[in-house]
């Protein structure tokens, strides 16, 4: 995948994908900041998400809740935010508990001393 992406961009030898991209609208439900992985067509000029992708709706909860788990996980990543890797951890559809969340977050202090939560 990664040299048709290069042999795309470089020598403008069109290739369909499924990327990683800047939503900019695709997924209507979530913001254009927001990465998400469509198909895309791909050419000298970049990625360029092909119309039509949509989210059925039974999938619109999970994508929009893992979104938010994502960005809770950076915020704590960043920021060393305690709150945020507890927020991260317990709305995780995986997890989708306090305690439980809480029991991992004090796991993993003890198991990697170095993160400073």
């Amino acid at each position: 995948m990664a040299l048709a992406l290069m042999r795309g961009i470089s020598y403008d030898q069109k290739a369909r994908l499924i990327l990683n991209v800047a939503n900019r609208g695709t997924l209507t439900q979530l913001d254009d900041e927001a990465v998400v992985e469509v198909p895309c067509t791909v050419d000298r000029d970049g990625a360029h998400p092909l119309a039509g992708s949509a989210l059925p709706e039974v999938g619109v909860g999970l994508v929009t809740t893992m979104k938010y788990v994502e960005r809770q996980t950076i915020q704590a990543a960043t920021t060393g935010s305690a709150s945020a890797a507890l927020r991260a951890l317990a709305t995780h559809p995986l997890i989708d508990s306090v305690r439980v969340a809480r029991a991992l977050l004090d796991d993993a202090r003890a198991s990697f001393p170095d993160l400073d939560y």
